[in-house]
């Protein structure tokens, strides 16, 4: 199995697999900060409203 993966990672054709796979690595890690920073700006958010909403009333 080591001396295979090793034999592949020789290959050229292997590296533009692995910048492909670095690729959607780095574009799922994205996706999860901008939506968990999403949810966090819209919790903010609607609490700031909340908030504003208790101290009108």
């Amino acid at each position: 199995m080591f001396y295979r993966r090793r034999s592949l990672m020789e290959a050229p054709t292997t590296t533009s697999t692995l910048n492909t796979l670095d690729v959607v690595n780095f574009g799922l890690i994205f996706m999860t900060l901008a939506l968990t920073f999403g949810m966090s700006v819209m919790i903010l958010q609607r609490s700031h409203v909340m908030v504003v909403a208790s101290s009108l009333a």
